[in-house]
Order: C-alpha cells, then sequence, then structure tokens
C-alpha cells in the first residue's frame, strides 16, 4: 500500500519573557448567516431592539438610529441607496444622555420643518423626549428642547409619526407596552402647523385595536394606493396587519391578519419599513427582544427583502442577524473539529439552552464559517451552557463537560457515545450541582499537573475559580475537588470564566480570565485578563500579568474567552462571547522571530532546514498526525544553534505528519 506524507510547516518565533499583546478586530474572517454577514461583524450586541430608518447626513441614502438599554446608535451608511453598508458612528447621538437602563424606542421626524431630521424618543418611564435637530455639514447634535413632548402616565411606548390625515403636518401615534394600558394605540392629532406642532389626545384606544402587549406602530403605504396602511408589532413577536381602506384623508382601517406575512421574530417585535436596495418598494425589517426568553435563535434585527412590486408586497426573509452577531442574550464560544473533517467548527453556547454550530467552508488560516444548526448535537439546557471539549476516555473523539449556572445550578460531564464524526451524548457525572442561582460560570479542561489526563476548572460563586484534579487516568476519569479558591482572589460579586493555553510558548499553560465585577469596592467592569504561568507543566504558579481589554459602565459584557489559532500562524487568538449575545475578537500580534524552511525528501526521510535567526536560543520542533494544533507541552526534538537542520528519519512512512516549529532566543 503507497503511503503519503502531508506535511504542513508552520513557523513561529518566540520571545521567553515578552508580554503577549492582542489587537482587537472587526472582521477577523466571515461569520455567515444564511448566507448574509452580519454588517458590524465581531461587534457587542444588544436587546431590545428600537430602530427608524432616515438620511440623517444628507447623502441620499438611509441611515439608522437603533436604541437598546441605555444606547441612542447612531449607524451611518458608508455605502450607497441600493447597497447599504452601516458603521456606527457614535453610541450617544442625543445630548443629554437618557437615563432608562432598558428600553430606549427612537423615531426620526421632522417635527418643524426645516428640511433636517429630529428625534424623539419613547422611554421606558413615559414621557415622550424630543431632541430638535442642531447639526451643520460638518457635527451633528441633537439637542433636548422638551422632556415631556407628550406626557404619559404608562411605560414603554414605542412611537410613529405620519400625515394621517393629508393636512400636511404630522400626527403622532404611540404603542403602548406595559400597564395601566397595554399593547393599545394613542392617537394625537397635530391641530398646529407643519412648523408648530400642537399635539392633542384624540382616542386611548385608537380604532378599538388591542395586540395583547407591548404594541408598536409602524405606518407604511404598502399597496401604493395613496394612503398609509397600519402594522402593529407585539409581545409575541407577530405582526399585525390593518390595511386602510379609506383615503388620505379620511382613514378606515380593516383588520386583516395578526400573522402578517407568517412573520414571528420571537418576541417584542418592532417592525420598520424602508426600500433599503432602491429598487421602488419597500423592505422590512422587524426588530426584536433578543433577551433569551423565547429560547430561540433570535437575532437582532430581521431583514424581509421585498421580491413583489410596490403595490403587491411580497417579502423574502433575507437573515436574522443583519446587523449584529446576535444570536439570543449572551453567547459562549469555543472552537473544535467536531466532525474530525480536519476543520475547526465554531460552536456558541447560547442563552435558551442550545449549542449552535457555525461550520467551516474555508480553511485552518483562512477560516469561513457559515451557520449550520441551532440544536448541536442531541443536547439542550434550559439556559445558557458553557461548555469545553476533551478526550476524558482515550476512545479518539470529544466528550463535553457543561456548566450551567441559572436557575438549575450544575456542573456535568457528558461521554460522546457516537463516533468522532458524528458526536452523541449521555450524561455521565453531576460533578458539582447548587442550590444557589447563578453559581456556575466558565469552565475548562487542561492537563495542568502534567500528569496526562484532564483536570477541571470552572468560575464560581463570587469571583472564583475551582479546581477539580482528575485523580484518574486517560481511560477512566474522577474528579476530586483540591481547590475552591485556585487563584487565592478576595471574593466580590461577579462572573469569572476561565480558558487555559500556552501563551507565551514555554511548555506549560497559561490562563485567561473574563470577567464581570460589580458590587466591588471602588472598581466596577469588564475584564480580559492574562495570568503567566511561571511554574512549569508539573506545578503551576500563576500570576496576574496584564488586562487585554477592559470594558467600564454602562457597558455590560461578561466576557467569555475560548483560546484557538484562529488563522494558523503558531499563536493563541482570543474569541469572546458576551453578554449580548455576539462575539468579540482579538488577534495575537506576530512574534517578530521569523524563519524560512526548506522541507526535502530523501528516501524515506523528512530533511528540514531553515535560515538561521539571530540571538536563537534553541529550535523546537512538534508534529501531530493532525493539521490542527497550537506547539505546546514537551518538542519531539529540539534544536541548538549553529545547528539549522534535523532529519526526521523514516517519516516517510508515518502516514501524516503535520510540523510546527517554536524559536525562542
Amino acid at each position: 500500500m503507497l503511503k503519503k506524507l502531508y506535511i504542513l510547516f508552520f513557523i513561529t518565533g518566540i520571545c521567553y519573557g515578552q508580554t503577549v499583546q492582542f489587537e482587537q478586530e472587526q472582521y477577523p474572517f466571515p461569520v455567515m448567516f444564511y448566507d448574509v454577514e452580519p454588517q458590524l461583524g465581531f461587534t457587542q450586541a444588544l436587546s431590545y431592539y428600537h430602530h427608524d430608518f432616515g438620511d440623517l447626513d444628507n447623502d441620499g441614502d438611509m441611515d439608522i438610529i437603533l436604541g437598546s438599554g441605555t444606547w441612542e446608535y447612531y449607524m451611518g451608511n458608508t455605502g450607497n441607496p441600493s447597497n447599504p453598508s452601516y458603521q456606527i458612528i457614535t453610541n450617544q447621538i442625543v445630548t443629554p444622555f437618557s437615563t432608562s437602563t432598558t428600553y430606549q424606542a427612537p423615531c426620526f421626524c421632522d417635527i418643524d420643518n426645516d428640511s433636517d431630521l429630529d428625534i424623539f424618543i419613547g422611554d421606558k418611564y413615559g414621557p415622550i423626549l424630543f431632541f430638535e435637530n442642531f447639526s451643520t455639514p460638518d457635527s451633528m447634535l441633537f439637542i433636548l428642547v422638551d422632556s415631556a413632548f407628550v406626557d404619559l402616565s404608562t411605560s414603554k411606548p414605542t412611537l410613529d409619526f405620519v400625515d394621517i390625515d393629508g393636512d400636511d403636518d404630522f400626527d403622532l401615534f404611540l404603542g403602548i407596552g406595559w400597564t395601566p394600558a397595554t399593547g393599545v394605540l394613542y392617537f394625537y392629532r397635530n391641530n398646529g402647523t407643519p412648523q408648530m406642532p400642537d399635539m392633542i389626545l384624540e382616542s386611548e384606544y385608537f380604532e378599538s385595536i388591542d395586540v395583547g402587549d407591548n404594541a408598536s406602530p409602524e405606518f407604511c403605504d404598502i399597496d401604493n394606493d395613496g394612503d398609509y396602511d397600519l402594522f402593529i408589532g407585539c409581545e409575541n413577536g407577530t405582526v399585525w396587519y390593518y390595511e386602510n381602506i379609506g383615503d388620505s384623508v379620511n382613514y378606515d382601517f380593516e383588520y386583516m391578519t395578526n400573522f402578517y406575512g407568517e412573520i414571528d421574530v420571537g418576541n417584542m417585535s418592532v417592525p420598520r419599513f424602508c426600500d433599503i436596495d432602491a429598487d421602488g418598494d419597500y423592505d422590512l425589517f422587524v426588530g426584536n427582544e433578543s433577551a433569551g426568553y423565547t429560547n430561540g435563535f433570535e437575532g437582532d434585527i430581521i431583514f424581509y427583502r421585498n421580491i413583489g412590486t410596490p403595490d403587491s408586497a411580497n417579502f423574502e426573509f433575507v437573515t436574522a442577524q443583519y446587523l449584529f452577531m446576535d444570536m439570543s442574550a449572551s453567547s459562549g464560544p469555543v472552537i473544535c473539529d467536531i466532525d474530525n473533517d480536519g476543520l475547526t467548527e465554531l460552536l456558541v453556547g447560547i442563552l435558551g439552552g442550545q449549542i449552535v454550530k457555525l461550520e467551516n467552508s474555508g480553511t485552518l488560516s483562512e477560516p469561513e464559517f457559515y451557520f449550520a444548526d441551532t440544536s448541536c448535537f442531541n443536547l439542550t439546557f434550559p439556559y445558557q451552557p458553557e461548555f469545553a471539549f476533551g478526550d476524558l476516555d482515550n476512545d479518539g473523539d470529544m466528550d463535553i463537560v457543561v456548566s450551567h449556572g441559572s436557575f438549575l445550578n450544575y456542573v456535568r460531564s457528558y461521554r460522546n457515545i457516537g463516533s468522532t464524526t458524528s458526536p452523541e451524548y449521555e450524561l455521565w457525572e453531576t460533578i458539582e450541582s447548587s442550590y444557589m442561582d447563578y453559581i456556575f460560570w466558565g469552565v475548562d479542561f487542561v492537563d495542568i499537573d502534567g500528569d496526562e489526563d484532564l483536570d477541571l476548572f470552572y468560575g464560581y460563586g463570587d469571583n472564583l475559580i475551582k479546581y477539580w484534579e482528575n485523580v484518574g487516568n486517560i481511560y477512566s476519569p474522577r474528579f476530586v475537588l483540591q481547590e475552591d479558591n485556585y487563584l487565592n482572589q478576595t471574593p466580590y460579586y461577579g462572573q469569572t470564566h476561565p480558558r487555559f493555553g500556552d501563551l507565551d510558548h514555554d511548555g506549560d499553560y497559561d490562563l485567561i480570565i473574563g470577567r464581570y465585577k460589580w458590587w466591588n469596592p471602588g472598581y466596577q467592569g469588564n475584564l480580559l485578563e492574562y495570568w503567566e504561568n511561571t511554574g512549569s507543566q508539573n506545578n503551576a504558579v500563576f500570576i496576574s500579568c496584564d488586562t487585554i481589554a477592559e470594558y467600564l459602565p454602562p457597558v455590560y459584557l461578561d466576557l467569555r474567552p475560548y483560546l484557538s489559532d484562529m488563522d494558523d500562524d503558531g499563536d493563541l487568538d482570543i474569541i469572546c462571547g458576551e453578554y449580548g449575545g455576539a462575539m468579540l475578537f482579538y488577534r495575537n500580534l506576530a512574534n517578530p522571530l521569523q524563519v524560512t524552511v526548506t522541507i526535502s525528501i530523501q528516501g524515506s526521510d523528512v530533511i528540514l532546514t531553515w535560515s538561521d535567526v539571530s540571538n536563537a536560543a534553541e529550535y523546537r520542533i512538534f508534529y501531530q498526525d493532525i493539521p490542527y494544533f497550537t506547539p505546546s507541552g514537551t518538542p519531539q526534538v529540539t534544536v541548538f544553534p549553529p545547528d539549522t537542520s534535523w532529519v526526521d528519519y523514516g517519516a516517510l512512512g508515518e502516514g501524516k505528519r503535520y510540523y510546527r516549529m517554536v524559536v525562542s532566543e
């Protein structure tokens, strides 16, 4: 039988004692949902999405204002009218900033007829805030001029302006979210002028409409008959449709359906129409809650393209992740070749209990991930799982440990009873459980004591890390608690998410920790920390070395890192889950030590020859039979200068062999 040797040689230079350096990137590699890449790439996602379209910078295309939590985002369209491309220009477009913590519902309207768009915001606690546009060609400026443009005793209003009676000024409709009148529409007729509005409440129960909860009105002439039809989002995620069978002066709304276009976005639908591709008809964008309460793969703003005509709309689903890479609320990624195809997959645990699978259609050095499944494996959970893979029984496939820190609090291992190409899991062991809510956080496997089996670490309680030693063996694990405060830290309220990897290439495992600290005297914030192992493979000693990233309030990220060589350059990058349900990416910057390698074959031997590196102390060569691995631990061979070659005798008969070199000085 003819055997072939497949050689993949990648060189990386490492200088021991050098601080690791990471750089955050927005577009490191494609991640596609329904064949569409989210506009904002690797960017923190939000929840309770309320949006509106308008040409804010007067360049002929549609910009976006987006309300969520305490933020009022302005997303500028840097593309063109038929091919939009959005970037966040600012997250504080209005002054002063709103004080609501969970709800902002903005709307554009040129209320004073001065040819620019003003901004109105429905706040969680009732009143409608009016921010007048004082912008210039060089500076965008919105200033609060009326904190009670419409004063309400209800909460969470969503608003839309429309000239419902054909008198050339804007009237106002409010959808009511919460008590005392949920799910109805308030109608304010403008008895003033186009320049000087005078809003008079005419009805607190417009047309006797009641959609249940969280009414979100939107007017659009969807049938091109010259009058405005009415669409209303609601709590259960569908869209109600009332056709205007009257005219532009005398409206007459007729109920058509509470399931328009068979649209269901999960929870709290917010419909907005916009001709996003400049083809003369209205496309539809539906915001949703994206807070995980529907136990579904929710997305952020769902895009439906109108493939019909201006007078006969036909909406086709395009993507549920139009702006953000938002899969739910909270995300915890893992990179793993779970199906043994030689390429790594991106697996993400989300709030709602699913593990989302994104397949890799690219390569190891240039991955291209695409959404494949929302129910990866045969596992589902009642909340958001954080997990790690490892071969606990040495049978060649990936077992899994899951940390579940919600209303059901446990850390459990699951045995892979399937195969390396088609995993299937059954419960193996409950390692720990608790009656306390939100007690277990991030989890990871690592051989921390150099005995060739996998030990277990996970975040616990008040920002602590527990260490469970595997006192079994590579075939039969048995975890015994050794330390419940592994890093000997002072407890404070928050969450901790540890991940291990050899970041400094010294043969032992270092530690990355994603933290959220709050109720901590003198500090509150989100941290991504680097802890160096100054001990050895057998006796780890961790010291806090650096803060890779820091995000202060009101930002809440609760970073959940994972270490993986995403560009196949021999060092570990960081992909981070976050509270909003998207992901962030931090690239490990290249080390200046580089070397050129020549590979030749003589008989059954493989000969590696490389260029001399000034000040090199040693060349450490690693090889495995899989293409994706990060050099760590003890190398197969160490070559010392001035030698710059090595012969792998008989390697041609070994089937597959993939090489890595680490250069140290």
